[in-house]
């Protein structure tokens, strides 16, 4: 007896024997990289706020930093999968609203230029 791939629809036999009418080329799929450069105002200097946000994108496979500014701002630089620098920015957004009053954030696609995420002095 002879069923259909659930997936292709080709003829399988049901003894184990598999009859392969086509062949299929690998189809490789990348992630649009990109750098979003977030700047934080409001109060976001002496309360904690960089160890918040190291805390908060450790789940996340990003890249960068989070440093103090002079202005009293604090600026983070989040790189990787588009989709995966999104959720990490919405969870900080979300998890430090509580610091921050406004922000300006700039992203662009490009490669990472950092090998993990930390704070700078």
């Amino acid at each position: 007896m002879d069923a259909k791939c659930l997936l292709c629809s080709h003829p399988i036999s049901l003894r184990g024997q598999i009859i392969f009418e086509k062949t299929y080329s690998a189809l490789t799929i990348r992630a649009m990289k990109v750098r979003t450069q977030t700047t934080y105002f409001g109060r976001v200097q002496g309360v904690g706020f960089r160890w918040r946000v190291c805390q908060a994108v450790k789940p996340f496979k990003v890249t960068g930093y989070v440093l103090n500014k002079s202005d009293g701002s604090v600026e983070t630089l989040l790189e990787g999968e588009a989709e995966v620098v999104k959720g990490a920015l919405a969870l900080l957004e979300s998890q430090l609203k509580e610091f921050w009053r406004s922000k300006k954030t700039d992203q662009r696609e490009g490669e990472a230029h950092f090998d993990d995420f930390s704070i700078k002095r």
